[in-house]
């Protein structure tokens, strides 16, 4: 998790609170993707009218992870609810076959932990909790929840369980590893470990992907940009990489133009 957060970091720069939000909502998108059992993909997207005015965080079930933050010039705001004031958290589930399904709550005054649980308490009807942690590079969680069971044997269990994992710090969190962690906490419990699943960083992003963002801008738009400059040049958000469309390029985009008006430029 942490070499996958500092690819991202290694993109673009952002202050330290901007930094730690998108860190927590990084960590937070990797655990939940790991309950998503279908092929596919699931984001976690914060937007506000604040500073922070948006979040964006993918991962895939192949452990794809990318994530990118949009933030105007703020000062003294700490925290997500003062970065993002009004604002709300969304979490999308995309099969790669299926219908998409989206929950949203308000922010308030939680911040990413906390607006993640009420998330599952509403959407999910899920008794559901996150610890998060994001500091100096380094990233870390850790989720806790309960599942259905038709026949409980151990009536005290989730309440236990809370009670133990309630007693992590940040520090632990992003310093130990997860056998001794798990020791930390559970030890006069029986825990199964079961196979770690990478993480890494990956954008999605294609050429193809562009073309599509350009035929949605239309052909005005880009044969506009192209009579000012050499070639519309667009760079993915995510990973930074640059792609380049000439007016040769606009032609296997748009086609030929058939009438009088047509832009000498892309024939």
């Amino acid at each position: 998790m942490t070499e996958t957060w500092r690819d991202v970091l290694a993109r673009r720069k952002y202050p330290q609170e901007v930094e730690s939000v998108l860190g927590e909502a990084m960590a937070a998108t990797s655990l939940l993707s790991s309950l998503v059992k279908s092929e596919g993909d699931l984001t976690l997207q914060i937007q506000s009218d604040g500073p922070l005015r948006l979040v964006v965080v993918q991962c895939d079930q192949r452990g794809s992870l990318r994530a990118l933050a949009r933030f105007d010039p703020y000062s003294g705001a700490r925290g997500l609810p003062q970065l993002s004031r009004g604002g709300t958290l969304a979490v999308t589930i995309r099969p790669a076959g299926g219908q998409s399904f989206q929950g949203v709550v308000d922010i308030g005054g939680d911040q990413v932990a906390g607006a993640l649980e009420r998330y599952f308490n509403q959407s999910e009807q899920l008794p559901t909790r996150l610890w998060l942690a994001a500091e100096a590079g380094r990233v870390a969680g850790m989720l806790v929840q309960r599942l259905p069971d038709p026949e409980p044997c151990d009536e005290d269990g989730w309440n236990r369980i809370v009670t133990l994992t309630e007693t992590v710090t940040s520090k632990e969190l992003l310093e130990l590893g997860t056998r001794a962690l798990l020791r930390r906490l559970y030890h006069e419990e029986t825990v199964r470990l079961f196979e770690a699943s990478p993480l890494r960083f990956r954008c999605a992003c294609s050429r193809e992907r562009i073309a599509e963002v350009l035929r949605g801008l239309g052909r005005d738009e880009v044969e506009a940009v192209l009579r000012e400059r050499d070639a519309v040049a667009v760079a993915c958000e995510f990973c930074g990489f640059q792609y380049s469309f000439d007016a040769v390029d606009a032609v296997a985009l748009f086609g030929v133009r058939g009438d009088s008006e047509s832009n000498p430029r892309l024939h």
